[in-house]
């Protein structure tokens, strides 16, 4: 089952932030916030490129958020890519909005905080959007130092509330799957992220 995000952290790890309101639906809102930015009911913003991997779920993806945006009299042009030269025009930062998402190396919130917000990392390197906060950056090398977990999660949920705030990202859901097991599989490993396993001796037929 998916869940709706708010931060880039997963709920199932250390210094996720669930004190996250998250980004709520109000048209009211937006449309104030067009007008007071100099486009209302979008007019004069001009239509906004839409880059995606040239994938199903990905194309639904994006032409959800092509209607919501239409609401507000927003137009965005969806542009698909094949996956090596999406990735090669996001890296270089050609695109002016894309559709993206990240599985973790390892289940530590430095895998998606630091790879993915620190101003270090621009670019190839997993910083796509190529966010830069100095006070962003100075509590991540803090988190990165620090073998105290207690203080670690204070830093990277303070992490999570600044880029909320400023919003690279608009955060949409963390995937989820769902699994049915018969009673006779014993000894599997569920990890945050990674594949799940079963020890082959306990998946064979009895």
């Amino acid at each position: 089952m998916d869940l709706v995000s708010h931060g880039a952290v997963p709920p199932t790890l250390d210094g996720h932030n669930d004190s996250l309101d998250g980004y709520p639906w109000d048209l009211d809102k937006a449309r104030k916030l067009l007008a007071e930015a100099g486009y209302p009911e979008g007019q004069g913003l001009g239509e906004i490129t839409l880059l995606y991997n040239n994938d199903p779920v990905d194309r639904r993806i994006c032409e959800f958020v092509q209607a919501c945006l239409a609401e507000l009299g927003v137009k965005v042009r969806l542009k698909s890519l094949e996956w090596a030269a999406f990735l090669a025009a996001v890296r270089a930062g050609e695109s002016e909005l894309f559709r993206g998402s990240w599985v973790g190396d390892f289940p530590d919130a430095h895998n998606f905080l630091y790879t993915l917000f620190h101003s270090s990392n621009w670019g190839d390197a997993g910083n796509y959007t190529r966010f830069a906060n100095p006070h962003v950056d100075s509590l991540l090398t803090l988190a990165v130092r620090s073998v105290d977990t207690a203080q670690r999660v204070i830093l990277y949920r303070k992490v999570e509330e600044l880029i909320s705030y400023e919003a690279p990202w608009i955060f949409l859901f963390h995937p989820g799957q769902v699994a049915l097991l018969k009673s006779r599989w014993k000894g599997g490993a569920f990890p945050a992220v990674g594949i799940w396993a079963f020890p082959l001796s306990q998946v064979r037929s009895e």
